[in-house]
């Protein structure tokens, strides 16, 4: 029964704490950052299918507070049960902003594993050379250390690897939102593919040892093991100790490009290397609690591993053969405009036009010179990028079909404009 008391309280405070977050003018620091990153993302969608877009900028930022709002709540959720605690909140602040920072030189590094895993690392040195002597104790630096810096490393790392496990989940049911189609250098020739920019803002509910003057009212009772993961200092005061929650604003942020598969199965592969990265982390986390050289593990690994997972995702791309390039055997679809016919008849990114109307295609002077009368109804025979054949039938008998409206790798690249990956 108490873990049911503590899913409960976890939920009221969660709620309360997005209540009061969404009244803080200082909190709208983050969504406005991820407005401007989804504004140019919505740019980018009216140049490239010229007029339209497929995710509204309304769209793109509602779904990414939306989601990362339910997101939040199960973070919150697991942690709370778990028993993932904190000694105070001072230094998580300087996580957030590091993120921030992090996020100007590259937008993936605002994820929270690499100005976790650096701060981190940065608390456990300065830490030793305070235990050395090599900074004095009762110093200025040590002062304020001690009481606007440290955090707790083990309680951080594991509420990373919580996160990123939310993450791979955000990321297989949402990271394809977004996706925009390029053209890439790939082996010497110029090839289509799709940039993925997401970003999920997450408010985060944490356990803080306080230390105040007494709190009136009704207190929460725990189990005997909790908190699993214990704060500085818990053991002297465990029979008294009382622990209150506090929230922040976090941002998780997926970016990566698909050369070789459709968005989605690219994001899902991406998907499964992060959870995988994220057990790891997990664990990694709890044996910090018993063996002090796994928080350095822990630290070092958080960035490492998670830089070492995206190079690992492009170095495979690089390497794969291209999805979207130039055929003799048909016309490979790179992307649909919305609202335009193809879209409509249901051809999908990665599929190869084969025949329109019996016709045989591999140009788009091809399909030109079919659409020039007009016709009022097409069939299409299509190949998908699994190979399997199927027919699409698309009619207009007002207007007539003039155009399909898709984006494909042209046979001459002269004059194309290529992103560097």
């Amino acid at each position: 029964m108490n873990i049911l008391k503590l899913i409960f309280f976890a939920i009221r405070s969660y709620g309360a704490s997005v209540t009061f977050l969404l009244m803080d003018p200082v909190m709208l620091i983050i969504p406005i950052v991820v407005f401007s990153r989804y504004k140019n993302i919505e740019r980018a969608q009216n140049d490239i299918y010229g007029s339209h877009v497929r995710y509204s900028l309304g769209n793109l930022v509602s779904t990414s507070i939306l989601s990362g709002i339910l997101a939040g709540l199960f973070c919150a959720i697991l942690t709370t049960t778990l028993g993932i605690t904190f000694q105070s909140s001072n230094g998580i602040f300087f996580v957030i902003l590091l993120s921030l920072i992090l996020m100007l030189i590259n937008s993936r590094y605002i994820c929270l594993s690499y100005s976790g895993g650096i701060l981190s690392v940065i608390i456990l040195v300065i830490s030793s050379l305070i235990e050395r002597g090599l900074i004095s104790e009762g110093s200025r630096f040590e002062h304020f250390f001690s009481e606007y810096v440290y955090f707790d490393v083990t309680s951080l790392m594991a509420v990373i690897a919580i996160f990123h496990i939310v993450e791979a989940i955000l990321m297989w049911f949402d990271g394809h939102r977004g996706a925009i189609p390029v053209f890439m250098k790939h082996k010497g020739e110029v090839v289509g593919a799709f940039i993925m920019q997401r970003f999920w803002v997450i408010p985060v509910l944490l356990c803080v040892l306080y230390s105040g003057p007494s709190i009136p009212g009704e207190t929460l009772p725990t189990p005997d093991w909790w908190p699993l993961i214990k704060p500085d200092g818990l053991e002297a005061i465990a029979k008294d100790a009382i622990f209150t929650t506090f929230t922040v604003l976090a941002i998780l942020g997926y970016g990566d490009f698909a050369i070789t598969m459709p968005v989605r199965k690219k994001v899902k592969r991406s998907a499964l290397g992060l959870l995988q990265f994220s057990i790891l982390l997990l664990i990694f986390a709890f044996l910090s609690e018993k063996y002090y050289v796994f928080k350095y593990i822990a630290a070092i690994f958080s960035p490492l591993g998670h830089e070492t997972l995206i190079l690992l995702e492009r170095f495979r791309e690089k390497k794969g053969n291209a999805l979207f390039r130039y055929s003799d055997e048909g016309i490979i679809v790179l992307d649909t405009i919305p609202e335009k016919a193809a879209e409509k008849m249901g051809i999908s990114s990665g599929d190869m036009i084969l025949e329109i109307n019996n016709t045989r295609v591999k140009s788009i002077e091809d399909i030109d010179e079919i659409l020039s009368f007009s016709p009022s109804f097409v069939w299409i025979k299509v190949k998908d990028s699994s190979g399997n054949e199927k027919v699409l039938e698309y009619k207009d008998y007002e207007n007539g079909v003039r155009a399909l409206g898709f984006l494909t790798v042209p046979k001459n690249d002269f004059g194309i404009q290529v992103v560097e990956p």
